[in-house]
């Protein structure tokens, strides 16, 4: 008697999922995708963060490093003229023209830091920036030689490069240029042969000047012997890479004050690993994206474990009368709620667990698509009991737990309660305050208040449900054109072809285009590219966001970028000291430039040379609208070549917003369809009576859904400035986090757009809601109510 009376409950446990088998399935969908998204980000990025740090550990990552003037310091010149004979105030001069004393003034400030961050290690970090074709485009390259202590070289295939015509070249170009290890490369008229693929720890993204240039498949990093770099007959730049030892990081940049700048005039900058963007970026991300990842994965599975506490809760409410008989007749609870217990547990297990392995498979591409970007190690992809419980056994049991104590907590009344039809009272402790903010709205709107407060609860999950997908929503779209507003747009807004970039300052005038200055300077604390422009000069439009003309403005002071005056915070008005080594200029802030493309500030060509104390026709770079001849400069970079490449990184975000776009609809799809279709489900005996009172389907729409699209529509208008906020917070967090903005802002276009698709998403997502109260006849309602 025993199991056949088990065997009942089994059925009808059965029966109440196949009867409701889509609202399981979409219950199931938010389980898998929970399950799916935690697996798959967490193996991903795991693998990437254990391998990655035993990469760092194994190549001694640098703690921080210091950039340091390319000018020699007044000091400095007097040392090099009184003991090497040569008159110069460049360092790139004084390497092409005597080596040994080069070495020397580079010891001396390796010295001279290594007293002013007491208990730091510095190495000198020698790179060169060039350009070379390839495929009829201009690629980009930073050649850099191995390390003795700090940021040594990992060789993940082939072998080092030895001598002077060999070099090593980043796995991901070499991918995507078809090249192997044997090939050949022509690097300024000379050859050298690709000997294996190499990784650089402080080179984790590829990055060398523009924050978000960072495509692999156009530029590489190169490992080259000293004699292999010679060849290019190019002197390289410098800065220092620091290994902290014992002392705390933020002890040593507790150490930078006015007094260090004063004392060595060479010194520029102070940047912690963690806040380089080319080499600390990586640490933010696989946080952030495990953090993410978590927190969407409570989230939707939180989704899910409430709707199907709803679900459960309401069915033993229908049922409670032949549950109390059940239990008057001898049947305990554990009888009834066992079997539906084991049917949720094996439904939930099986949609967790197919989440799970699906983003275990998925974790591969996930690491590819990390890889694409950045340079590092690839990690195995290994099943893990952690990700196992956390993705599946965790929220299983969570989940029956939940299941437990809701169904256990419906059966708890005696028999007898059970039996009897249940009071509703007229007005909840909810209701009664509620019903007083109401009472002078509409008819209709008081109707729909009034249907949405029976069910606080549904009411508020169906809010936050919505509320998320539109916030996610905004958020992708507005992330939309990212890229053009910075690079793009500052380039496509002068009508630069080219630049020529010279090792050393230049004073004949060049056979094409015009003259330039480009320097790294400090702004009192900030650094900043100082570019010199001439008034008359017709390549480089400078203008502010109310389209006025500021090249007239530069002999009176600086024009400072937007992006600079956001890191900053410097008004028009003020005065500020410019640095180059121990050369100061005090200049007011005459205007602000609608430019986005880094920290530039702008000034006149000559009295940037006269401030040098060169000649007033001097120029470093060559703007130019046309094509330049790359033998008369240290590297040509053509503007069409990097817009190119910034659209492919373009392109490749855009896909991912587009997939996040779609899941917030998709997600918020779920929630409208699954509550607003409970919801009536929930009202069916008010619906019989509205059939019967005469009130025609468009009405009880109205009053049944309209609560819903009003609470729709408000969760869409406070989902506007919640993401406006997130977009400030997520500026501030670039800046202070890496000293870099992007014009992050929501646009109304973006907001448009977004209406369009959130009304497609209420319309599909009310579907079967609208279908369900449309298809019950007068004859169905009369039958209903009389019960």
């Amino acid at each position: 008697m025993k199991s056949a009376g088990i065997r009942l409950f089994f059925l009808y446990a059965l029966r109440f999922v196949k009867q409701r088998w889509f609202t399981f399935l979409l219950l199931g969908l938010l389980l898998f995708l929970s399950s799916m998204l935690y697996s798959s980000v967490d193996h991903s990025a795991g693998a990437i963060d254990e391998e990655s740090q035993a990469f760092f550990e194994e190549t001694n990552q640098e703690d921080f490093y210091v950039d340091v003037s390319q000018q020699l310091t007044g000091y400095e010149q007097s040392v090099v003229h009184n003991r090497c004979g040569i008159e110069t105030t460049e360092l790139s001069t004084l390497y092409h023209e005597d080596r040994t004393c080069y070495e020397e003034v580079v010891d001396s400030r390796r010295d001279a830091l290594a007293d002013a961050f007491e208990g730091a290690h510095f190495e000198a970090r020698h790179y060169l920036d060039l350009t070379f074709d390839a495929d009829q485009e201009t690629h980009r390259m930073r050649v850099l030689e191995d390390a003795e202590t700090i940021n040594r070289s990992l060789i993940e295939q082939g072998r080092a490069p030895e001598g002077e015509a060999e070099l090593a070249i980043n796995r991901n170009y070499a991918t995507a240029n078809d090249l192997a290890i044997g090939d050949t490369l022509t690097l300024r008229g000379e050859t050298f042969e690709i000997t294996g693929f190499v990784l650089f720890p402080d080179y984790n993204l590829p990055i060398f000047d523009y924050p978000l240039l960072l495509d692999s498949t156009a530029q590489t990093l190169a490992l080259m012997e000293i004699e292999g770099r010679d060849r290019l007959e190019q002197a390289p730049s410098l800065y220092f890479a620091g290994d902290a030892g014992e002392v705390p990081i933020e002890d040593h940049e507790a150490s930078i004050t006015p007094f260090l700048f004063l004392q060595y005039p060479f010194f520029n900058d102070f940047v912690p690993t963690e806040n380089n963007l080319r080499s600390g970026a990586i640490y933010a991300e696989i946080e952030a994206s495990q953090e993410f990842a978590l927190f969407m994965s409570l989230f939707i599975g939180g989704i899910g474990f409430i709707i199907l506490m709803m679900l459960l809760v309401r069915t033993i409410r229908n049922s409670r009368q032949s549950f109390g008989v059940l239990k008057a007749l001898g049947v305990d609870a554990p009888a009834i709620v066992l079997p539906l217990l084991a049917v949720i547990s094996v439904f939930a297990f099986v949609f967790l667990l197919a989440g799970y392995l699906a983003g275990y498979f998925l974790a591969d591409p996930i690491q590819d698509v990390f890889l694409s970007f950045y340079l590092l190690p690839r990690g195995e992809i290994t099943p893990g009991a952690a990700p196992f419980a956390f993705a599946v056994l965790l929220p299983l049991a969570l989940l029956l737990l939940l299941v437990i104590g809701v169904l256990f907590r419906q059966l708890r009344p005696r028999p007898v309660e059970l039996i009897r039809p249940p009071i509703i009272e007229g007005r909840s402790r909810v209701a009664r305050p509620f019903r007083r903010l109401t009472a002078k709205l509409p008819f209709l709107s008081r109707m729909q208040m009034a249907f949405i407060i029976r069910h606080p609860g549904k009411f508020l999950i169906f809010f936050i449900g919505v509320l998320a997908a539109v916030f996610s929503g905004l958020l992708s779209l507005g992330l939309f054109g990212v890229f053009e507003d910075t690079l793009p747009a500052y380039y496509e807004g002068t009508d630069l072809k080219a630049k020529g970039y010279s090792e050393t300052m230049q004073v004949d005038a060049p056979t094409t285009g015009e003259r330039a200055i480009e320097l790294d300077v400090r702004i009192a604390d900030d650094r900043a590219e100082l570019i010199g422009l001439d008034e008359e000069q017709s390549l480089h439009p400078l203008r502010d966001l109310d389209g006025e003309d500021l090249r007239g403005r530069l002999i009176d002071g600086l024009v400072i970028s937007e992006s600079f005056k956001d890191l900053t915070g410097y008004e028009v008005g003020e005065e500020v000291r410019l640095r180059i080594a121990d050369q100061t200029l005090d200049v007011e802030i005459v205007g602000v430039a609608d430019v986005y493309a880094g920290e530039h500030v702008f000034y006149d060509r000559a009295r940037i040379a006269e401030w040098l104390g060169v000649d007033t026709e001097s120029y470093n770079v060559t703007y130019a609208d046309a094509s330049l001849d790359e033998d008369e400069y240290a590297h040509v970079l053509y503007i069409d070549d990097i817009l190119a490449h910034v659209e492919n990184i373009h392109d490749i975000f855009n896909v991912f917003l587009y997939l996040f776009v779609g899941a917030a609809l998709a997600i918020g799809m779920i929630v409208v369809y699954l509550l607003t279709l409970m919801s009536v489900e929930d009202h069916y005996h008010p619906l019989a009576l509205f059939k019967v009172l005469g009130y025609d389907d468009k009405d009880i729409r109205t009053i049944l859904l309209g609560g819903y699209l009003k609470a729709a529509l408000a969760a869409f208008l406070v989902a506007i400035p919640i993401s406006t906020w997130a977009f400030g917070v997520l500026r501030t967090w670039f800046m202070q986090m890496y000293n870099f903005t992007i014009p992050l802002a929501l646009d109304i276009w973006d907001v448009a757009l977004f209406a369009v698709l959130f009304v497609v998403m209420l319309v599909l997502g009310m579907f079967s809601a609208r279908r369900r109260i449309n298809r019950m006849s007068l004859q169905q309602a009369l039958t209903l109510y009389q019960q």
